[in-house]
């Protein structure tokens, strides 16, 4: 689909599709300037129209994202996010990458890119911000332009800042604070309960963001009182999965009153096993994260509690935005909590406020 040469060990898709909207325009010069066509050239990359958004001139940027799993939804948004930044400004391009919740995997796509000479440009959603970190370095050194979002990228995981000299911006969410809002969610949901038995659905322990959620929720609970963990299981960020984790948990543990995950589409998978268990006519309080189309819809329909809130599309919008910036020579807001956002300030969607929001991202 484009005239440069695939680099080895790489399947790079080449985006070129056309996005619009007011929205997405006033979410772009929020961060940039919009980009005059006094510096571009004749023709552009991307489908984006020269002097649309993303600074004072038109230089070309080639983007490569990298993506925790190209096949997870909230990866597939945030991918969505970034294409449209992209599309919004002239002559960039962007090619995707996905890793399968791989840190090796990604690893060596990041190291094979740079040593293409195709990108002046990295998105790196990461499977594990610890373990890239000599591959970020490795790009730095080659003059390429570094934006992480998803997780942190970095020697502490548990930290939201951007720890990395060079690195143009962090914009991923503070999963800390996240775990914390999707712990404030379930409190609330079991707040009748006394004592309110609760499993934890882990999602893939490797990987940064999950372990951070995770310490964010635990410390949460602790605070409460009538909040009873009695059993954790794995998920793996799929319904099946967490189905199975889950059956095998009712069996050891028939009194359960509430479960809660770091992930939207495990409580899918739980709320399906709890329909098939001798619980299926107690009311389980489920709480997932993500705040998806998933969540809103069990939420409004009764079947779930609440959901932590992540925004996906934003957070890749955020991210493109900011490589072109860079690579453009305009100032980049260095840290970006992607998951704030004023319409939620508790962080969770529930009852009360789900029939207003606006997911992300199917979940």
């Amino acid at each position: 689909m484009h005239s440069q040469a695939r680099p080895t060990g790489l399947v790079p898709r080449l985006w070129w599709r056309r996005f619009a909207g007011a929205a997405l325009a006033a979410s772009a010069l929020a961060m940039m300037t919009a980009c005059s066509s006094s510096g571009g050239s004749g023709s552009t990359a991307a489908g984006g129209s020269r002097g649309s958004v993303g600074g004072t001139s038109c230089k070309k940027v080639t983007i490569a994202m990298f993506l925790v799993a190209d096949a997870n939804t909230h990866q597939q948004a945030a991918l969505k996010g970034a294409k449209a930044a992209a599309a919004a400004t002239c002559n960039v391009s962007l090619h995707e990458f996905g890793a399968n919740f791989d840190p090796t995997t990604q690893t060596n796509q990041v190291l094979t890119a740079i040593a293409s000479g195709q990108y002046n440009a990295l998105l790196i959603d990461s499977v594990d911000g610890t373990v890239m970190r000599p591959a970020i370095g490795k790009a730095l050194s080659a003059g390429i332009k570094v934006v992480c979002g998803f997780s942190i990228c970095g020697p502490d995981q548990l930290k939201f800042a951007n720890e990395i000299p060079g690195v143009s911006a962090e914009i991923a969410s503070d999963y800390q604070a996240v775990g914390k809002a999707a712990a404030d969610a379930l409190e609330k949901g079991c707040a009748k309960r006394n004592p309110c038995n609760a499993v934890y659905l882990d999602g893939t322990p490797t990987l940064g963001a999950d372990q951070t959620f995770k310490k964010g929720f635990n410390a949460e609970v602790a605070k409460f009182s009538n909040i009873k963990i009695v059993a954790t299981g794995q998920g793996q960020f799929a319904s099946a999965a967490a189905f199975t984790a889950m059956k095998d948990i009712i069996q050891a543990h028939p009194e359960i009153d509430a479960v809660a995950s770091v992930s939207d589409q495990e409580i899918t998978g739980a709320a399906l096993a709890l329909a098939q268990s001798p619980l299926k006519s107690k009311h389980v309080i489920l709480v997932g994260d993500g705040a998806s189309v998933l969540a809103k819809q069990a939420i409004l329909g009764s079947t779930w509690y609440g959901s932590a809130i992540l925004r996906p599309y934003h957070e890749g919008q955020l991210e493109a935005q900011a490589a072109i910036a860079a690579v453009r020579g305009e100032k980049v807001t260095p840290l970006v909590n992607s998951a704030l956002t004023p319409t939620s300030p508790g962080g969770y969607i529930d009852p009360s406020n789900a029939a207003a929001w606006t997911p992300e991202w199917a979940g």
